[in-house]
Formats: C-alpha cells, sequence, structure tokens
C-alpha cells in the first residue's frame, strides 16, 4: 500500500513534540510519508520552535534537513520555517510563565536549548537565531509539483498561519489536499486564553480583540483557521478538533500510570532499540508536560494526531459550518444540507491512550 502522504503544521510546544513521537513511528514502519514539518509563530518564535522540534526529533532518533552532521538516523524529516503572522497579530502570545516554563524545563530535562534565551535571567535576548531552515515556499512548491490529486493529509497542531497563506498564494495546492486536520477553536466548551491584564497572562490587548473566551491557537490567528474551513468549498475534507473534543482527554499524574500499563506487554515482547527509545521519550515529555505548567491539562494535540492518522478513538463529530471570531471560538454555526465540516465533538480518553501506545509499536488494532 502507498503511503499516505503528510504535512504538519506545528508550533514546537511540548504536545507537539510528543505527539510527533506517533508520526515518526508511522513514518518508521512505512504507515505515512511526512513530506514537509512546518513551524510557526506559536508558543515561541519560529526560529527558537525550529531548533527545538530538531533537538527532540534527535532524541528520537529522526535526523532532519537541519542538522550539522549524519546521525545515521533510520528516517528524516523536512523543517520549514512558517510564515510570519501579520503584525497586528503580534500582541497575541502565550503567557510568558508559559514559555518560561517550558524553555527552562527542556534544558533541565533533555539539554535542550536555544541560544537567544538567558536561562539565569529567564528572559530572552535580542541575538539573531538562524537554522538555514528552508522556507515554506519550498514546500508549497513542491506540493504542486506532486502529479496525484487529492492526496495529501494535513494535520495543524499549531495556529494555521501558513496554512492559510499558501491556500491564498498558491490555488493549486487545494487541489492536492485530501483532508485537513486542526486542533483548534471551542464551540459549547469555554475557551483557554486567559484573561485580559492578568498577571499570569501578561496580555494587553485592546479593542476589537477584547474578547478572550477563544482556545489559543484559533485566537494567535483566527483568521487563518476561518481562511481553512473556507477550502471545505474546494471539496476538501475540513475536521476541526476543538476542545470540546480534547476536554475529554485531561492530563494527570493517573495518565502517565495508565501509559505504562498499557506498554508493558509490549515493552517485553518488543526488543526493537527504535521503538523503545521513542516510546521513553513520549513518556517522559507527557510526564514532563504535568510539571512545567501550573494549570487544567489536557492531550490536546495527542487528540488531532490520533484522528488524523485514521485511530478509533470512538470520535463523534458534527457537521457545520462554523464562523469564527476574533477570539478564535466558533461563534456561530449553522445546520442545513450543504454544512459539510467536521466538528469534532468527544472521544473515549481510555482509547486514547491504548491507540497512542498502538501507534508507537505498530499494531494495526489502533484503527478498529
Amino acid at each position: 500500500m502507498t503511503p499516505q502522504k503528510i504535512v504538519l503544521f506545528i508550533d514546537a510546544d511540548k504536545d507537539d513534540l510528543y505527539s510527533l513521537c506517533l508520526i515518526a513511528a508511522q513514518q518508521y514502519y512505512g504507515i505515512i510519508d511526512v513530506i514537509g514539518i512546518v513551524v510557526e509563530t506559536g508558543f515561541v518564535s519560529i526560529q527558537d520552535g525550529l531548533l527545538f522540534t530538531q533537538q527532540f526529533l534527535n532524541k528520537i532518533q529522526v535526523a532532519t534537513n537541519i542538522d550539522n552532521c549524519n546521525y545515521g538516523f533510520p528516517i528524516k524529516f523536512n523543517l520549514y520555517a512558517g510564515f510570519p503572522r501579520p503584525e497586528y497579530l503580534d500582541r497575541r502570545l502565550f503567557p510568558k510563565i508559559w514559555v518560561n516554563s517550558f524553555v527552562n524545563r527542556m534544558k533541565e530535562i533533555y539539554n535542550i536549548t536555544i541560544p537567544n534565551y538567558d536561562y539565569i535571567t529567564n528572559e530572552f535576548i535580542d541575538i539573531p537565531v538562524n537554522t538555514n531552515a528552508p522556507n515554506v515556499d519550498i514546500l508549497f512548491s513542491e506540493i504542486m509539483n506532486l502529479e496525484n490529486l487529492n492526496r495529501i493529509k494535513i494535520l495543524a497542531t499549531g495556529p494555521p498561519t501558513s496554512l492559510a497563506i499558501g491556500l491564498d498564494k498558491y490555488p493549486i495546492i487545494s487541489s492536492k489536499i485530501k483532508s485537513i486536520y486542526c486542533m483548534a477553536s471551542n464551540y459549547l466548551t469555554k475557551g483557554n486564553v486567559p484573561e485580559q491584564d492578568s498577571l499570569y497572562a501578561g496580555l494587553t490587548l485592546h479593542t476589537p480583540y477584547l474578547d478572550f473566551n477563544g482556545e489559543y491557537n484559533a485566537f494567535l490567528n483566527p483568521y487563518a483557521l476561518q481562511r481553512v474551513i473556507l477550502s471545505v468549498g474546494n471539496n476538501i475534507d475540513i475536521n476541526i478538533i476543538p476542545l470540546d473534543c480534547t476536554n475529554y482527554a485531561p492530563l494527570t499524574t493517573d495518565t502517565i500510570n495508565e501509559i505504562k500499563v498499557i506498554a508493558q506487554p509490549y515493552l517485553y515482547f518488543n526488543k526493537n532499540p527504535w521503538t523503545i527509545n521513542l516510546y521513553n521519550y513520549f513518556v517522559s515529555l507527557v510526564e514532563t508536560t504535568i510539571i512545567t505548567i501550573n494549570s487544567t491539562l489536557y492531550l490536546w494535540d495527542l487528540c488531532a494526531a490520533n484522528i488524523a492518522l485514521g485511530s478509533d478513538v470512538e470520535q463523534f463529530y458534527i457537521l457545520g459550518s462554523p464562523i469564527i471570531s476574533v477570539s478564535g471560538k466558533i461563534n456561530l454555526n449553522t445546520f442545513n444540507s450543504n454544512d459539510r465540516v467536521k466538528i469534532y465533538m468527544s472521544l473515549k480518553y481510555i482509547k486514547l491512550l491504548i491507540n497512542s501506545i498502538r501507534i508507537i509499536f505498530n499494531d494495526s488494532d489502533y484503527k478498529t
């Protein structure tokens, strides 16, 4: 069977990185063909995100196109620098306390560092960072030159800025895309963006951006998400995995114990050192995520990755034509015979954990 071609758009947060473990496993087993990973402005800057992604991929023995040496790893991913967000969205940022915690813990636990961060003062410093990663324009050019139509599956676990710009800048790529999965927005449930002027959040936005009832990926660029949704008119299968769905998958200390119990029989029989290393980093980074943020946590991107990879987590969706508000929330959703956008509303938590381990260890039962 021909491997499914996939493009990822990530913001290099911890849940993006541990979700990459599932992507790496499927690439290793020849189930998918990752033709590019685009790093967007999100949790950190694009260049910092590229460095975090590169270093973590090297830890799980995946080579990248921006490595400075040949590690001899069994698989390789090409990383691309995404387009910057419009300037009027520059002040939409993650809370500083979250970012600092992430940066410090990546150094403490994994010795993954970035050069433009002072680890003593916990401040970013003005030092140019250049990974020499190719621009996403190059990836879009490669996609346009693909012979087959409707072949590519896209998974966006960060703000879909580059995807939205690419759909406008290179209209022909719409004919190459089969489906898009976005972990973004919220519909009936409350958002996860802290309130304005909160000391915890450090946000000081002005009118008309005073609505903070959104989800972070959509909040960072709501207009990009709306553009992606509109591509349903190009006969692309659009799938939104909002907080309504991911809130069924809380991340707690019990989650780590459950993952380890589920993995025990696989670890007993599987002696592949690459797979075991991948699993160890997966469970370690999920556990590190619990430590780093003092707030309610969920397996956001893991939900989206499972659904995009065809994992049966007993997900339930409704069909609609969502309108995204300036906060990133689904503000209006019509229901009529023309609705084709899938909005996922729930899944089964325990099946999410079981199938994530099944994917890592190449157990095809994740589809049932």
